[in-house]
């Protein structure tokens, strides 16, 4: 079974951090950019490390200092690991790069810790037949977009590997069962597997997941 692995978009107590926690501190060109090098299925490039190192960083702001810190987020295709979840990826045998990145607060001081995650592999793996989806024009040729359902064909995807992105929507993270009930087990904030196929955003089944699964941990720490 698989799951897309999601930020927890709302705040859960002692449990998660909210998404608001963390504002990129980084202009548009040098997102734009960044996001160009991540959607690639490759290694970095010496020169692409160290751009990443100049130019991203993520802020806490002042006001969401006494929530505590999350190990996951993301910012589009960027996604935003902690170290103690970098590990469980490692152990995991997950393939990727993990880049050191600025952690600041509102007074500019570095608490580090995080690592912009450069997943990889990219499996060719979309369900044309099963999934929702519009057709566009690119300059590359047409491709699929504006998701609706998403629908994998896992016929094509190694059963070792324990985590993977999509060919066409690069920005979604795949995981496998065992990685999702390894990370569930541990104490890692932040953090929504939703089961595939997944439906066009929902809010109200959202939340009420996160209910669900911030209820289980608290009868667990009990």
């Amino acid at each position: 079974m698989y799951f897309q692995l999601q930020i927890n978009p709302v705040s859960c107590g002692e449990f998660c951090g909210a998404s608001s926690v963390q504002r990129t501190d980084y202009d548009v060109d040098n997102y734009r950019a960044i996001s160009q090098l991540l959607v690639k299925n490759q290694p970095l490039t010496a020169s692409s490390i160290e751009y990443i190192k100049q130019y991203f960083c993520i802020y806490c702001e002042p006001k969401c200092q006494s929530l505590p810190m999350a190990d996951y987020y993301e910012l589009g295709t960027a996604k935003i690991v902690s170290e103690k979840l970098k590990g469980i990826f490692q152990t995991a045998g997950v393939a990727g790069e993990y880049i050191p990145i600025k952690t600041l607060d509102e007074f500019h001081n570095d608490s580090g810790g995080f690592y912009l995650a450069h997943f990889q592999p990219i499996i060719d793996c979309f369900d044309y037949e099963r999934s929702q989806f519009t057709w566009v024009e690119r300059k590359a040729g047409k491709r699929p977009s504006k998701l609706k359902l998403l629908e994998i064909n896992e016929s094509v995807i190694a059963d070792s590997l324990p985590l993977f992105r999509i060919k066409y929507f690069e920005n979604m993270v795949i995981v496998k069962d065992s990685l999702a009930e390894a990370i569930n087990s541990s104490d890692i904030r932040g953090v929504l597997f939703l089961p595939l196929p997944v439906e066009e955003f929902d809010s109200s089944k959202l939340i009420h997941q996160l209910e669900l699964d911030c209820s289980k941990k608290e009868n667990h720490r009990k």
